[in-house]
């Protein structure tokens, strides 16, 4: 029965190494039988065969007696020029035996007197496994003399001895059997022929690729030798290969038995390499691998080493190929697009290739022409001093070449030579202008932004000198030795600030389509914002009037040409005047603050019903509303049109007690409008004309459409508790049009506190607080009932108004 548990007891370092180039334990592998190489002693000890050896058949069988003193060596012989040695064998332990460390097989290198010289160490019965197994053994003998190589052994004898014994009792059941004993040495014949650098192995340059064998186990580092990826190594060896031509190689050391350390240098000694490419196999798995440009005739040195010492066979394969890529070339200064002040400027760049590059060239293009490529000064880092740039634009072109002979692509940089000149900039009035460039020196051609800016209390007046123009902020392409003045004025807006509102229209050919309103409001500073009411439509415009009070604006329309607006603000404080028009029309413009001293009061107006006898076209009745205008001279306007309409209005009184009248009718039907007047006379306080247009449309009243002068009738409006609102006591209340067979008349009697009775059903309610009025009437014609509505002209004591028909309206009016 074989068990145990293994335990190996090292008294000394055993170490793994690379194998060596010499074996020098004879029948080490037990194979033949013992001719004496092998000194056998103690009962047990012999070398058989059979299915317990590591390999082939025979091994060395020791122990399985009691009481075992065994032993078995040989004598080797170590050559003067020893620089290795390294001792190796198989062992297993068979046992039984259930006493531990009983059964002990001992291990030593001993002189030829049996003097100890290494302990290798001892192993017992208790370290058995099952089933049993071989455990390999190797170690270096330079470790055990002190040094970094194994001189002490040199020439020297020793007994490789292995030593078992075993206990009297159960000694029987242990075996430990041997097989592969190797002796491995190396000798100054096995250093590498390239293991320095002055003996470099040199490779061909007619074959491609080149690929080398070799094995670095005794190859050293020679004092000053430097360090491969910043790695220390210690087994480098060196071959050299000088470049055909210009090209890329590419060196590997794949298939290697270990992780490599690959570098290349040029230089002639170890004291001056200089680094070209290098590379850590550890970090790509084990083989290291390096690409770099080459140029003709250039010497390289390769060296190839371990990584921390690592040592086995080395697979070098260089792989050399023609640069058929052009190199690249940039420009790093100037900017593309410089503004140059001198006629000469440095071009500075880089290039970048595989190769070397072997030459720059510049050249420069503008109106004037292009000169020959020159040479510049560098290669990697060129400068390049170029003259005779003209005023504007200059391309400087640029281009490589490597040793290849391959060229890049020619690279242009624009640059833009500039010409400076003063510019004198003054000041008229009080103010200033940003930034500040009196006197600078600016390029001529290049754009300049200034901006003139008023003091308190004054404005911006313009520009003059060798540019004119009206806005504060000025753009302009600078001029050789140009002159500019910024002129302030007192502020002329203030005494003219408010709010202004107007008409305008085409005073030759009134229309719908060019007429509107206009509400404006004008800041101290002249700047203004306003409301365009024009053809019903609403529009925004705001701007700044130049010093003389004059602005330009436009109005853009959606589907519709732009309108173009002109306005010119009388800064004695006469208003707001111009003009808006298209290509098609031109409508003028006139506006006004509102009056400081109003006619402040409650105002009733009516628009009578037009003159045309075919009530069929146009209304029948009159439209009418009420007035009010406050103290600040705001007007406030509501009412109801001929035809039924509503309307109303916000507007001012103008100082010469003009009222711009303008209503946008819904659903953009049209539009009414014209200046009223208030007047203080006998017949009315309210007066003027106005032009109504009605636009065709769906509905059931004048679908049609139709233009319609009307000349309105006001008169300030007054209730007195016991005074009747209209000067009469018996009347009559007229019904006229709107699709009647024929006109009717009702009498009435209007009472002192003003009401209004009627002896055939009429009903009459006055409004006292605004003048209107309401009622109904019986149709003679066709016993229904009519509603009609209206105001009172107290100054004129009479009343009117209308009611609706079918598709008509008519007019009801009432008096004495």
């Amino acid at each position: 029965m074989r068990s145990g548990v293994l335990l190996v007891v090292v008294l000394l370092s055993w170490i793994c190494v690379a194998m060596g180039q010499t074996q020098i334990v004879n029948n080490g592998g037990f194979e033949v039988p013992n001719g004496g190489e092998w000194n056998l002693s103690g009962a047990g000890a012999v070398i058989t065969n059979g299915a317990a050896a590591q390999s082939g058949s025979g091994f060395l069988s020791m122990g399985n007696v009691l009481s075992a003193n065994q032993s078995a060596f040989q004598t080797v012989t170590f050559p003067p020029n020893l620089i290795s040695a390294v001792f190796g064998f198989n062992f297993e332990v068979v046992s039984s035996d259930q006493f531990a460390n009983d059964d002990v097989l001992s291990l030593f290198v001993l002189d030829t007197n049996q003097n100890v010289l290494i302990n290798v160490g001892s192993v017992a019965n208790v370290n058995a496994v099952s089933p049993p197994s071989y455990i390999s053994v190797t170690t270096n003998l330079a470790t055990y003399s002190g040094q970094a190589n194994v001189s002490a052994f040199a020439g020297k004898s020793v007994e490789l001895f292995f030593k078992v014994t075993s206990d009297p009792n159960f000694g029987n059941q242990t075996s430990f059997n041997i097989d592969n004993v190797t002796m491995v040495i190396g000798t100054t014949a096995d250093i590498p022929a390239n293991d320095n650098f002055a003996s470099s192995i040199t490779l061909a340059t007619n074959s491609n690729p080149v690929t080398v064998t070799a094995t670095n186990n005794f190859a050293t580092k020679e004092s000053g030798e430097p360090n491969i990826a910043g790695n220390p190594g210690g087994h480098s060896l060196w071959w050299t290969w000088t470049a055909p031509a210009a090209g890329v190689v590419t060196i590997t050391t794949a298939g290697s038995s270990f992780s490599t350390l690959l570098g290349v240098f040029t230089g002639a000694s170890l004291t001056d390499l200089v680094p070209v490419a290098s590379s850590n196999g550890s970090l790509r798995g084990t083989a290291s691998q390096v690409t770099f440009g080459v140029s003709p005739g250039t010497r390289y040195s390769i060296a190839v080493d371990g990584v921390n010492g690592q040592s086995g066979t080395i697979n070098l394969s260089l792989n050399f190929g023609l640069n058929k890529k052009p190199p690249v070339v940039a420009i790093t200064s100037p900017v593309s697009g410089a503004k140059i002040t001198k006629s000469t400027v440095v071009v500075k760049g880089t290039t970048t290739d595989i190769v070397d590059v072997s030459l720059v060239q510049y050249r420069l293009e503008n109106a004037a022409g292009t000169n020959d490529y020159q040479p510049a000064d560098g290669t990697k880092s060129w400068t390049a001093t170029v003259t005779n740039l003209i005023p504007g634009p200059n391309t400087i072109r640029v281009r490589a070449f490597d040793i290849g002979g391959n060229v890049s692509a020619g690279l242009g940089r624009l640059v833009n030579f500039v010409v400076l000149s003063p510019l004198t900039v003054s000041v008229s009035g009080s103010g200033s202008v940003v930034p500040s460039l009196n006197g600078h020196l600016i390029g001529i051609g290049l754009t300049v932004s200034v901006t003139a800016r008023p003091g308190p209390s004054s404005i911006f007046a313009g520009w003059t000198g060798d540019l004119t123009a009206e806005t504060a902020a000025l753009r302009f392409s600078m001029q050789s030795n140009m002159v500019l003045q910024a002129n302030f004025i007192p502020n002329p807006f203030t005494p003219v600030s408010g709010v202004y509102q107007g008409l305008f229209f085409h005073t030759n050919a009134v229309a719908h389509e060019s007429s509107g309103f206009l509400n404006a409001t004008i800041s101290h500073a002249g700047s203004y914002t306003a409301k365009v009411v024009l053809a019903g439509a609403n529009y925004a415009i705001h701007g700044q009037f130049s010093a003389t009070g004059t602005a330009s604006n436009a109005i853009v329309r959606r589907g519709l040409p732009a309108v173009a607006v002109e306005l010119q603000l009388d800064l004695d404080g006469g208003g707001l005047a111009g003009q808006l028009g298209t290509s098609n029309w031109t409508a003028q413009l006139n506006a006004f603050r509102a009056e400081i001293n109003p006619p402040v009061g409650n105002y009733t107006l009516i628009l009578p019903a037009s003159s045309v006898q075919d009530d069929s076209t146009q209304p029948g009745g009159d439209g009418f509303g009420t007035v009010r205008v406050d103290k600040s001279g705001r007007v406030s306007f509501s009412g109801t049109l001929g035809d039924g309409t509503p309307m109303a209005q916000q507007s001012i009184v103008t100082p010469n007690g003009q009222w711009p009248f303008y209503v946008a009718l819904p659903a953009d039907t049209g539009s009414i409008f014209g200046w009223l007047g208030f007047q203080s006379d006998s017949n009315s306080d309210i007066g003027g004309q106005l032009t109504w247009f009605k636009l065709a449309h769906a509905r059931p009243f004048y679908p049609a459409g139709f233009t319609n002068q009307i000349d309105a009738q006001g008169s300030l409006y007054q209730f007195i508790n016991g005074v009747p609102v209209l000067n009469f006591t018996d009347g009559q209340v007229v019904f006229a049009n709107g699709n009647l067979a024929e006109d009717f008349t009702n009498q009435i009697v209007l009472t002192a506190d003003s009401k209004v009775t009627s002896a055939n059903g009429l009903t009459l309610t006055i409004s006292k607080p605004n003048g209107l009025f309401r009622g109904t009437v019986v149709n003679p014609a066709t016993r229904k009932p009519i509603a009609f509505k209206g105001a009172i002209l107290e100054k004129q004591n009479v009343a009117s108004g209308l009611f609706l028909g079918t598709n008509q309206t008519g007019r009801v009016s009432w008096g004495p």
